[in-house]
C-alpha cells in the first residue's frame, strides 16, 4: 500500500502533468474547481508511476480500462496477475497493490460526520452500534468512518459501487465479508473477502479488501 500527499510543490505537480494521456486531460479539463483538478493530476500521475515500476515500463505506458461501474484495472495486455485500487480523501491518496485476485481500499480523513450523511444503523454491524451507543463524539465519528471505509473497500473489491452491493450483504464479524455474485463472469460467487483496517498517517483511517486473504500489508509513504 502506498499514501502520499496529494499538495505538492510546483516542480513536482508539472512532472507529474507529464506523465497524464489526452483522456485524461479532458477529463481534467472537466473540473470546475481548480484543486479539484490538481489533486487529479497528483492521484493519477503517482499511480502511473508506482504501477509502472511493477510492471517495468515508463509511467507514460502505462494504460487503463474501466469495467461498467468505473472501476479502473490495467489494460489487457499489460498484466494479468497485478491488481490494484486507489482511494483519496481530501489532500491524502492512497493505492493498493497486490497480485492475482482483486481488492478494494477505501480511505477517510476524521472530521466531524456530515449531515446527511447515510444514518448509523444502515452500515454498522450490531457490535459496531453497540459500541457507537457508549462511545464520545469523537469516537463516534472515527467509528463511523472505519466501519464506512470497510463497506468502501469491499465494494470496490467486488468493482461496485455501494449502492449496488446485495442488500443481504452480511458480515459475521467487524474484519470479515462473505461477498455475492453481482457479475458472475468477474466474480464468482464464492468469492471471499477479508477485510482490514489500515494503519494510516495521523488523522485518517483506512480499509483494504482483498481475497483470498491479506497475508501481509507493508506502508510506504511517499510525500
Amino acid at each position: 500500500m502506498w499514501t502520499w500527499n496529494l499538495t505538492v510543490e510546483h516542480s513536482v505537480l508539472a512532472h507529474l502533468e507529464s506523465l497524464l494521456s489526452g483522456d485524461e486531460w479532458r477529463r481534467i479539463r472537466q473540473f470546475r474547481a481548480g484543486q479539484d483538478a490538481r489533486r487529479f493530476v497528483v492521484r493519477r500521475g503517482m499511480v502511473r508511476g508506482i504501477l509502472g515500476r511493477y510492471l517495468d515500463l515508463p509511467p507514460q505506458q502505462v494504460s487503463f480500462s474501466h469495467n461498467d461501474f468505473g472501476k479502473p484495472f490495467l489494460s489487457p495486455g499489460l498484466s494479468l496477475d497485478l491488481q490494484f485500487n486507489v482511494s483519496h480523501s481530501f489532500e491524502r491518496a492512497a493505492l493498493a497493490v497486490g497480485a492475482g485476485a482483486p481488492l478494494g481500499i477505501d480511505i477517510e480523513l476524521l472530521r466531524t460526520y456530515p449531515t446527511g450523511a447515510p444514518t448509523a444503523s444502515s452500515y454498522l454491524t450490531p457490535p459496531e452500534l453497540e459500541r457507537l451507543s457508549r462511545a464520545g463524539e469523537t469516537a463516534r465519528d472515527r467509528i463511523r468512518f472505519q466501519a464506512w471505509t470497510r463497506l468502501e473497500a469491499v465494494a470496490k473489491a467486488e468493482g461496485v459501487g455501494l449502492h449496488n452491493l446485495p442488500r443481504d450483504l452480511t458480515r459475521p464479524g467487524p474484519a470479515f465479508h462473505r461477498s455475492q455474485a453481482v457479475d458472475p463472469g468477474h466474480f464468482p460467487s464464492d468469492d471471499r473477502f477479508r477485510v482490514s483496517d489500515l494503519s494510516m498517517p495521523s488523522g485518517f483511517v483506512g480499509a483494504l479488501a482483498a481475497q483470498p486473504a491479506i497475508r501481509k500489508t507493508i506502508l510506504l509513504s511517499v510525500f
